[in-house]
C-alpha cells in the first residue's frame, strides 16, 4: 500500500488497485480514474509537456490530467480517465474475433471515421502521435465504433520530440515525424481493420514476406498484381473507393497525403464461404446452416451449431437466451435426459444459465466475467473466482458454488479454460484442470507481456501475447499435476486467433498464424511436432473436437476431417 497526493487530495493505492505493469511503470485504477506510477521518477514526463497535452480536446484521448506526487512532493506519475469495457483494437483484425464480437463492415467504417476525426484534432492542436500502432487504441466493447487513444504521454509536442515507434507502422521514407507520417501509420491500421492484412504482407516474388521496410520502400503492397494473399484476407470490396484510391496512392505510388474527408461506404455483399478441397485430408460436411456458424458443440453423439441468431440441431433452430451466449455441455448431464446443453451468459452483471430453449434455469451470482469447462462454470467477481457445480435430480437442474480462489481483482484476465494474473509484472497462469482442483504457476517466459487471447484444453495451454513490440504465441504442455510445463514459442507472428483442439486420445491440432497445421501429443514428455503444409488450411477453419474426431467450422458448414491414407 502506497500513499500519494493528487490535486491536493490524499490517494492510497494498494495491490487491489493494481491493473498491469510495463517497462516504464505500473498502472492502477480507482473509481473513474487510472494512475500511471513510474518505476523511476526520472522518466516522468515534464510538467510542461503535461500542460501541452492538456490542450488536446477530444474526449477519446486518454491524456494526463494532473501529476501524482509522493510524500516527498516529488512527481512520480499522473492521473488520467479510466476507460473500461474495452478491447485492444488488434482483435478487430482477425476474422474469428470479428465474427464472435459481431463486427460489421459498417461498424468498421464508422470506427475508422472516428479515429480519423480524433487524429485530425491532434494535428489541429499542433501535435503528432508518432507511434499510432494498433496497441495504442482501445475499442469500446459495446459500440465497436469508437476508439480511445492511449499512451498519449509519448506524443510529440512542439517542445518535446518523440523518438520511438513500432516498426510495422513506420514510414521508412520519412525524414521527420509529422502529420504525413501519422496518416501513413493510420492508413496501415485502417487497411488491417478493413481486410485483415498489413498492406506490406503477403508474398511477393521480389522480396521476403517479413521485410516490411524494403517492401515499403519499393512500394510493393497487397495492391500489387504480383502479391499473393492468404485465404483469410477479406474482400477488397470492403474498402470504399475513395479510401482504396488513397491506399494505392500511399502504398503503391509512394505519395504522402491526408485521407479523404469522408470514408464512404463499401460495395461488399456477404456470400457463403465454402471449403476448397484440402490436398492432404479427407473432409465431410456434417452440418450446413443458413447463417455463418459462430460456435459448435458435440453433445451425446449429436452436432450442435450456433449462429448469431440461433442454436441449431438437426436443422431445427432454438432461440438464444441472450445476444451473446456460450454453449455448455457439462459432464454431469446424464445421457438421455434432455438435450444435455445449456446456454450460459452474463446479464446485468450476473451469470445466468438457460436450457436449449432459452428458458432461464438459474440466475446466479455477481459476475465480472466467466469461463466454462466440461466440469464447471467459473465466475470471476472482484477478488475471487468461484467454481459453480451443476447437478441434476430427477428432471430438475441445480447450480451451486462449491469452491473459490483469490485473484488480483483488476489484474486477472479470464481466458477459455484458465485465467492469467499479472502480479507486479510477473505472469501467473491459473488452471482449474479438474473439479475442485486448480494450480497457479509462474510462467517467466511470458513476463512483461500483454496476453491478448488464451485457452486451456486437456493439458494444453496456448496464448497469443504482445511482448517487446511483437506478437508471439506460447504453447504449454502440462504434466499430470499441472504444476510443471514444457513450453515452446512461435516468435514474431502476425496476430491471429488462438485456434486448436485436443482429441480424446491426446492428439493436438493447432493452426498457426502462418496457415500451417501443427500436430502433436498433449502428454508426450518431449512433444514431437509434425507440421503439415496445405494451401487450403487457414485460420478461418475454427477447430473443435467430437471425442476422437477432429472438427472444423468454416462459413456455414461443420466438417469432419482426417488425413488421407
Amino acid at each position: 500500500m502506497s500513499q500519494y497526493v493528487v490535486g491536493g487530495q490524499s490517494l492510497v493505492l494498494s495491490q487491489a488497485d493494481f491493473i498491469a505493469q510495463g517497462g516504464e511503470g505500473a498502472l492502477y485504477g480507482q473509481a473513474d480514474y487510472a494512475y500511471k506510477i513510474y518505476h523511476d521518477s526520472k522518466h516522468m514526463i515534464p510538467q510542461k509537456k503535461m500542460d501541452a497535452l492538456s490542450q488536446l480536446s477530444s474526449d477519446y484521448i486518454v491524456k494526463p490530467l494532473q501529476p501524482v506526487c509522493n510524500h516527498q512532493q516529488r512527481t512520480v506519475g499522473y492521473q488520467m480517465h479510466w476507460v473500461k469495457d474495452t478491447l485492444p483494437l488488434v482483435k478487430l483484425f482477425s476474422n474469428g474475433a470479428r465474427q464472435q464480437l459481431g463486427v460489421t463492415p459498417e461498424s468498421t467504417l464508422a470506427l475508422i471515421q472516428q479515429m480519423q476525426t480524433v487524429i485530425q484534432s491532434v494535428h489541429d492542436a499542433g501535435m503528432v502521435m508518432v507511434d499510432g500502432n494498433e496497441m495504442n487504441y482501445l475499442v469500446d466493447g459495446q459500440s465497436l465504433t469508437q476508439a480511445y487513444f492511449i499512451d498519449v504521454d509519448s506524443y510529440q509536442t512542439p517542445a518535446f520530440a518523440a523518438k520511438v515507434l513500432m516498426p510495422s507502422i513506420r514510414d521508412w521514407s520519412a525524414q521527420v515525424f509529422d502529420a504525413r507520417s501519422d496518416w501513413f501509420s493510420f492508413a496501415i491500421i485502417a487497411c488491417q481493420l478493413l481486410v485483415g492484412i498489413h498492406p506490406f504482407k503477403g508474398r511477393h516474388p521480389q522480396l521476403k514476406s517479413k521485410d516490411l521496410k524494403q517492401r515499403q520502400l519499393k512500394n510493393l503492397s497487397i495492391f500489387n498484381a504480383q502479391t499473393t494473399l492468404p485465404p483469410t484476407v477479406r474482400d477488397f470490396d470492403l474498402i470504399p473507393e475513395d479510401l482504396k484510391n488513397w491506399f494505392v496512392a500511399l502504398f503503391e505510388q509512394g505519395k504522402r497525403c491526408p485521407p479523404p474527408d469522408i470514408v464512404g461506404s463499401c460495395r461488399f455483399k456477404p456470400t457463403f464461404q465454402y471449403l476448397t478441397q484440402l490436398h492432404q485430408f479427407e473432409t465431410r460436411c456434417v452440418v450446413e446452416l443458413p447463417e455463418p456458424i459462430t460456435g459448435y458443440a458435440y453433445v451425446q453423439g449429436q452436432h450442435w451449431g450456433m449462429t448469431a441468431a440461433s442454436l441449431w440441431h438437426q436443422q431445427q433452430a432454438y432461440p438464444k437466451a441472450a445476444e451473446t451466449v456460450c454453449v455448455w455441455q457439462p459432464d454431469s448431464a446424464p445421457c438421455g435426459q434432455g438435450a444435455g446443453i445449456f446456454q450460459v451468459y452474463r446479464e446485468h452483471g450476473v451469470v445466468c444459465v438457460a436450457d436449449e430453449h432459452g428458458v432461464l434455469l438459474w440466475r446466479g451470482i455477481r459476475c465480472d466475467d466467466f469461463m466454462l469447462t466440461a466440469a464447471r462454470i467459473y465466475v470471476k467477481h472482484g477478488a475471487y473466482l468461484y467454481e459453480i457445480k451443476h447437478s441434476r435430480i430427477g428432471q430438475k437442474d441445480y447450480f451451486s458454488s462449491v469452491n473459490q480462489w483469490s485473484t488480483m481483482p483488476l489484474a486477472t484476465q479470464v481466458c477459455r479454460g484458465c485465467w492469467v494474473q499479472n502480479i507486479l509484472g510477473k505472469t501467473f497462469l491459473s488452471t482449474p484442470y479438474a473439479a475442485g482442483k486448480c494450480t497457479t504457476v509462474a510462467v517467466p517466459e511470458m513476463d512483461g507481456s500483454q496476453v491478448l487471447e488464451g485457452a486451456y484444453v486437456s493439458g494444453v495451454s496456448v496464448f497469443t501475447v504482445y511482448q517487446n513490440n511483437r506478437y508471439h504465441r506460447y504453447i504449454l504442455i502440462w504434466d499430470a499435476s499441472h504444476a510443471r510445463y514444457q513450453i515452446r514459442q512461435h516468435a514474431d507472428i502476425d496476430y491471429r486467433d488462438v485456434n486448436f483442439c485436443v482429441l480424446n486420445h491426446g492428439l493436438v491440432l493447432l493452426i498457426t498464424a502462418e496457415e500451417t497445421l501443427e500436430v502433436f501429443q498433449a502428454t508426450a514428455a518431449e512433444a514431437t511436432v509434425k507440421v503439415i503444409h496445405d494451401p487450403q488450411i487457414s485460420t478461418d477453419m475454427r477447430l473443435f473436437s467430437a471425442q476422437d474426431q477432429a472438427i472444423f467450422c468454416l462459413g456455414h458448414r461443420v466438417y469432419q476431417w482426417h488425413m488421407k491414407h
